[in-house]
C-alpha cells in the first residue's frame, strides 16, 4: 500500500509538472517580440509636437535597428460610466504604431487609424467584455462615453490582449482595457502612472545598447530597459539546464546503443563473409554502411541540437560573455557589471513584463515537480532491485 501511494504521488508529480511546463512553454512563445523603454510619470510638460519629434528622432537613430517604434502611456486603473453602468479598466493611451507592436483582435467597428494615432481624436477602442458590461448587447448605434471630461465615441471592440481566452490575465491589475489616442490623452490631461517607448527590433541581438543610448539622448535618462525576448530566455535557463545534463546522459546511453548494434551488424556480416563470396553479399554490405551511416548521423544530429537548445541564451544574453575568457580583467568587469544591474533599486516594469515573470516562475517550479518525480522513480528502482 505504501509503494502503490509512493507511485501515485510520483506520478502525481509529473503530471503537474508536464501540464504546468506546456502551459508557461505556450504563453512565453508568445511574448511579444518587443524592447520597452517604461518609466515612471514625468513632472515636466508634454506636448504632441515635442513628443513627436522625439519620437521621430528616435526612429530615425534606429532605423537600420528596428521595424517600428510608439510612445505610449498606462493607467492601471480608470473608471467608465454609461448611464448607470461603471466599470474599472486599464487606460491605453498609444501612439502611431503601437498597434503594430502589440496587435489587438478587432470583433466589431475598427481600429484606431493612423491619423488618428498621430493628430489626435476623441475615439476609443475597447474590449469586448467592458462593451458588454457598459452597454449590453447589442452595442448602441454611435456609442459614446464620457471620460476626461469630454465625450468620447467608441469606434471599436476589441479582445483583451491579456491572456489566450480573451479575459483578465495574469499580469493584468483590472478586467478590462480601452484604447486613446496619444495626443489627445496629452491634451485632457489623462493621468498616467506608467509612460513607455516601444520598439519592434530588426534582429536578435545587438538593438538595446542602441535603443538606450537614442531614448536617453531624446527623451529621459531615468527609465528601465527590457527586452521581453530575453526576459522570457531567461525564464527557461533553469529548464535547459536541466534539459543539456539529461541530454548528456542521454546522448551516451543512445551512443553506447548505437556501438553495440552496429558492432552486432559488423560481426552477423563477417559470419555470413566466412561462408559466402564477398561479390554476393554487396547488397547487404551497402544495407549495413547506410545503416551506420544512419545511426552515428542521428546520434550526431541529436548532439548537434543539444548543443544549439543549450548555446542559445550565449546568443541572446551577450553580457555574459567576456571579451578575452583568459584575461582576469574582463572576466571581473563582466561580473561587476552583472552584479551592479542586478543590484538596482527601482525597476520600472509593464504588463508584459508581469506576464513573463510569472509564466517564468510556472516554468521553474514544473522543472522543480519534474526533478522531484524523476528522483523519486530513481529511488524506487533501486528499492526493487534490493529487493
Amino acid at each position: 500500500m505504501k509503494q502503490k501511494r509512493k507511485k501515485g504521488l510520483m506520478l502525481a508529480l509529473a503530471l503537474a509538472g508536464i501540464i504546468m511546463a506546456i502551459s508557461a512553454a505556450i504563453e512565453l512563445a508568445m511574448t511579444p517580440d518587443a524592447l520597452q523603454y517604461c518609466a515612471l510619470p514625468s513632472t515636466e510638460e508634454y506636448t504632441t509636437q515635442r513628443l513627436t519629434r522625439m519620437r521621430d528622432t528616435i526612429a530615425e537613430a534606429l532605423a537600420e535597428a528596428s521595424l517600428g517604434g510608439a510612445f505610449s502611456m498606462v493607467n492601471i486603473k480608470e473608471s467608465l460610466s454609461y448611464r448607470d453602468r461603471k466599470a474599472d479598466a486599464t487606460g491605453w493611451a498609444i501612439g502611431e504604431g503601437w498597434l503594430e507592436i502589440y496587435p489587438r483582435f478587432l470583433t466589431w467597428g475598427r481600429r484606431l487609424n493612423e491619423t488618428e494615432l498621430r493628430e489626435g481624436g476623441r475615439v476609443m477602442v475597447m474590449d469586448e467584455r467592458l462593451a458588454f458590461q457598459l452597454y449590453g448587447t447589442p452595442l448602441p448605434e454611435n456609442p459614446r462615453i464620457d471620460y476626461l471630461g469630454h465625450s468620447y465615441r467608441v469606434v471599436g471592440t476589441v479582445r483583451h490582449g491579456g491572456s489566450l481566452l480573451g479575459g483578465r490575465g495574469v499580469g493584468d491589475l483590472t478586467d478590462y482595457d480601452f484604447y486613446i489616442p496619444f495626443p489627445t490623452a496629452l491634451d485632457d490631461g489623462f493621468a498616467a502612472t506608467t509612460e513607455m517607448f516601444s520598439i519592434r527590433p530588426a534582429a536578435a541581438t545587438g538593438v538595446e545598447p542602441q535603443l538606450q543610448v537614442a531614448v536617453e539622448n531624446n527623451w529621459r535618462k531615468d527609465g528601465t530597459l527590457i527586452n521581453l525576448k530575453k526576459e522570457a530566455m531567461r525564464g527557461t535557463i533553469l529548464p535547459r539546464m536541466v534539459f543539456l545534463i539529461f541530454g548528456i546522459y542521454g546522448l551516451m546511453l543512445l551512443f553506447q546503443r548505437v556501438a553495440l548494434f552496429t558492432a552486432g551488424l559488423r560481426a552477423r556480416f563477417r559470419e555470413r563473409l566466412a561462408h559466402s563470396y564477398i561479390k554476393s553479399l554487396w547488397p547487404r554490405l551497402t544495407l549495413v554502411i547506410l545503416l551506420h551511416i544512419l545511426c552515428y548521423g542521428m546520434a550526431v544530429a541529436l548532439a548537434a541540437g543539444l548543443v544549439v537548445v543549450s548555446a542559445r541564451p550565449v546568443y541572446i544574453f551577450t553580457e555574459w560573455v567576456p571579451e578575452n575568457f583568459v584575461a582576469w580583467s574582463s572576466l571581473s568587469k563582466v561580473f561587476w557589471n552583472l552584479t551592479t544591474a542586478a543590484a538596482r533599486l527601482t525597476r520600472v516594469g509593464s504588463r508584459e513584463l508581469r506576464v513573463v515573470t510569472f509564466w517564468s516562475g510556472v516554468l521553474r517550479w514544473a522543472t522543480v515537480l519534474l526533478l522531484i518525480a524523476s528522483a523519486m522513480r530513481q529511488t524506487r528502482g533501486k528499492q526493487r532491485e534490493e529487493q
